[in-house]
């Protein structure tokens, strides 16, 4: 059964038309000409169209909804620098200070966003150009001991643990989370606080799951995206929103 038979599941329909658009029927000589081509090619070349010929719907939608996105994110990047460019850099500042005193840099998130939080901690461990390399870990990375804690501890208690094993203070940990009230970035959040770690979450849903647990914490709105940055103890350098 195929995508567009199962029916688009909520809100996917309208993010990805083409995935679940009706199949268009071939051309009633599509078999022939798979069949010539085949034989044209020889053994060993791929029969028939390619799929840009057989589909120029879908790849027109795709390509589409694929510049939109695009252009999606690269407005909101330039309004967030716009916007917030003063609480941005007293957010670097602090997790300069943290690093360049021998603090490391431990990242999460789950699904997309893990795949933020692995890029990220990326961009600091293999920086571009000559940019000094920093100690940088993704806690999302590590399969074994991400399904290891799920089956014997919870989900909830997947980054904590890596936190409460790796982070000292000094450190910097940064979340990733779509809706901001994920319980295990919650919990993560929550232990890396404990240790006197310097915590940053980057948010995009309204969810306030985050600042409510974290009273040093001071939260600021930036259309879909939103990041909180605080240390245990002090008062927090700055709130910073990022995309």
């Amino acid at each position: 059964m195929t995508a567009a038979e199962r029916g688009a599941p909520a809100q996917l329909g309208a993010l990805y038309p083409f995935l679940y658009a009706a199949p268009a029927q071939p051309a009633s000589s599509s078999v022939d000409d798979g069949a010539q081509a085949a034989q044209a090619g020889g053994p060993g070349r791929a029969s028939g169209p390619d799929t840009g010929a057989r589909h120029p719907d879908l790849i027109a939608a795709l390509t589409a909804s694929t510049a939109a996105k695009l252009r999606d994110a690269a407005a909101l990047r330039a309004r967030v620098l716009t916007e917030q460019a003063a609480a941005l850099t007293a957010c670097a500042a602090e997790l300069a200070a943290a690093l360049g005193t021998g603090g490391r840099l431990f990242t999460f998130g789950n699904g997309g966003s893990a795949t933020d939080a692995v890029a990220c901690a990326e961009l600091f461990a293999a920086p571009p150009g000559r940019a000094r390399p920093l100690p940088a870990y993704a806690l999302s990375a590590d399969v074994a001991v991400l399904s290891a804690l799920a089956n014997d501890v919870g989900v909830e208690a997947v980054f904590a643990r890596q936190v409460a094993a790796h982070a000292r203070p000094g450190d910097v940990v940064i979340g990733f989370s779509t809706s901001g009230n994920s319980p295990n970035l919650v919990a993560g959040f929550a232990q890396a606080r404990a240790r006197g770690v310097v915590t940053v979450g980057f948010s995009g849903g309204a969810g306030d799951g985050w600042p409510s647990r974290a009273p040093q914490t001071i939260c600021s709105s930036c259309g879909r995206r939103r990041c909180t940055a605080s240390r245990r103890r002090r008062p927090p350098p700055a709130t910073c929103c990022g995309s």
